[in-house]
């Protein structure tokens, strides 16, 4: 969960930051649900107010979430980089002696309906799972609608579930309330890590996760 700033001892975000006056739709950090106020890693409160692009979030747990928006960005607060892909790296968790673990969280993102939305073949919300060292898993994944307004359309749709990960957002539309998502692990061991990757380059672009769990 992010109630409080986790990085450094929970997970590593390296590239946490937030750039704006006043307002800003240019963020890869911690969000107050209440003010929409964005705190960064080693500054807290940082005085920016998410502009978001239709709706507030909602239905998120406790008092703050994750989120971002236009991550390539490279100036303000925190430790932009320019890059489009943000990457959050959880601790290593201790899972000798279970089985049938799954995996489930909280997402949204401010998307319209296709064709009227901003997200395009490039963004994405994937998350990854490995055990023991194995090479990292895709296991669940959220991509632009690509061509739901026709042939060949590649921009400016809804962001849905991409039900096997192959880059086309095929499934449940992400909308500014919170829903559940989740995925089985079937493998077995004594340790699982867990990785999400985001890419947000434009204006509008907003996806935000919440209420980590392995269970």
């Amino acid at each position: 969960d992010f109630e409080d700033d986790g990085n450094g001892v929970r997970y590593i975000s390296i590239n946490e930051f937030v750039d704006g006056m006043g307002t800003t739709d240019d963020y890869f950090a911690r969000v107050e649900g209440a003010t929409k106020e964005v705190y960064v890693s080693g500054i807290g409160a940082t005085g920016q107010i998410l502009s978001l692009e239709t709706e507030d979030y909602t239905g998120f747990n406790g008092a703050y979430y994750y989120a971002a928006e236009d991550t390539d960005d490279l100036e303000g607060q925190g430790n932009p980089n320019g890059a489009d892909l943000k990457v959050i790296v959880f601790n290593t968790i201790d899972i000798a002696g279970y089985a049938d673990l799954e995996f489930s969280g909280l997402f949204a993102a401010n998307s319209l309906d296709c064709g009227a939305s901003r997200y395009d073949i490039e963004e994405k919300m994937e998350i990854y799972y490995s055990v023991d060292g194995a090479p990292f898993s895709q296991a669940l994944c959220f991509r632009a609608d690509l061509e739901c307004s026709g042939a060949g359309d590649i921009t400016n749709e809804s962001f849905n579930q991409d039900t096997n990960c192959d880059g086309d957002g095929d499934g449940q539309q992400l909308l500014p309330a919170f829903v559940p998502f989740s995925f089985s692990i079937p493998e077995t061991g004594t340790s699982m890590n867990l990785r999400i990757e985001v890419v947000a380059d434009a204006s509008g672009e907003e996806m935000a996760f919440d209420y980590l769990r392995v269970t």
